[in-house]
């Protein structure tokens, strides 16, 4: 049997560059060796031959050149027909994303960062939401929610300055950790001291959030004094 496997991120931003992998594609049983290996970047697009020598090589690295949802597809080729599998990818644009932090704000404080991005990528991108996504989890833990009894999402942040230092402390503890490999070494050194900071800038945050999602910012929160205070206009 013929078993396909693809690995895409789940959202990406306009114009980033991503990897689509078909790596743990692989062929057990009777089946032959696996002959040919395409991925092709969107379901009705042109495929592209991706096949090695090294099983490693079965990747496709790409940017998408607007939002979209897409589906990109592995197929793989042994004696028999072709199989194929399909992965989704949500194209955002930088609007849509709305991150809180940069990789320039990572290089004021470790100028070298960018050395350790990803294989398949070219930005510090998913880690920027990522750790977006760890400062809406938080806000929602600790209650501040939408008048319609939501969780604040990114769109309702109105000014991204406000949350810009704890996020990007935040992306540092992320990466950093995601690199330490033994619990005394100078990165987990690293990620315990930019936890830290993060913590210290949630502290100091005054953060302004659209709770009705009418464009206007009409619920303030100070996460020094742990109120949240509606805004009346």
């Amino acid at each position: 049997m013929i078993f396909p496997v693809i690995e895409v991120e789940p959202v990406v931003q306009v114009g980033d560059k991503t990897r689509i992998s078909a790596v743990k594609s692989f062929a057990s049983g009777e089946a032959s060796p696996i002959t040919l290996v395409r991925i092709r970047p969107v379901s009705s697009g042109d495929w592209f031959t991706v096949t090695g020598d090294d099983y490693r090589d079965w990747y496709l690295d790409w940017a998408y050149s607007a939002a979209a949802e897409v589906a990109p597809q592995v197929e793989i080729t042994t004696n028999g027909s072709p199989v194929v599998v399909s992965g989704a990818i949500n194209v955002v644009t930088a609007a849509t994303d709305n991150l809180f932090s940069t990789d320039s704000d990572l290089q004021l404080h470790e100028t070298d960062i960018l050395k350790w991005v990803a294989d398949g990528r070219s930005s510090f991108k998913d880690i920027h939401r990522r750790a977006q996504k760890v400062i809406l989890q938080w806000l929602d833990r600790e209650g501040y929610i939408s008048y319609n009894r939501t969780p604040f999402t990114a769109a309702d942040v109105s000014n991204i300055e406000e949350v810009n230092a704890w996020a990007t402390y935040t992306a540092l503890r992320i990466i950093f950790e995601g690199i330490s490999n033994a619990s005394d070494d100078v990165f987990r050194e690293k990620a315990i001291r930019y936890d830290k900071e993060a913590l210290h800038a949630r502290s100091r945050v005054v953060l302004r959030l659209d709770a009705d999602n009418d464009g206007d910012t009409d619920y303030t929160v100070d996460l020094e004094l742990s109120t949240g205070n509606v805004v009346r206009r």
